[in-house]
């Protein structure tokens, strides 16, 4: 559950989210509709893709290294990053 705006994500075009673990991609998935609990925090469903252009491009064989904003409070970024 994060705090963030379903409205901004759909204007930015975005349609996946990459989950990453510790700077290495382990997940690419595409967001589906948003749930909000009473707290504001949301989550979405999201449907896991395995194979395809999308999963290799983003998460590949054996995972691809991605260099997260550093001093970032927040659990989400946009990518491609903006520094």
């Amino acid at each position: 559950m994060w705090r963030i705006s379903p409205a901004s994500v759909e204007r930015k075009g975005i349609e996946h989210a990459v989950a990453v673990h510790e700077g290495i991609t382990r997940a690419v998935m595409t967001i589906g509709k948003w749930h909000q609990r009473t707290d504001g925090r949301r989550a979405c469903d999201a449907e896991l893709i395995t194979s395809g252009a999308l999963h290799k491009a983003w998460v590949g064989e054996h995972d691809k290294r991605v260099a997260l904003p550093t001093g970032a409070q927040s659990p989400i970024a946009y990518w491609p990053f903006k520094t």
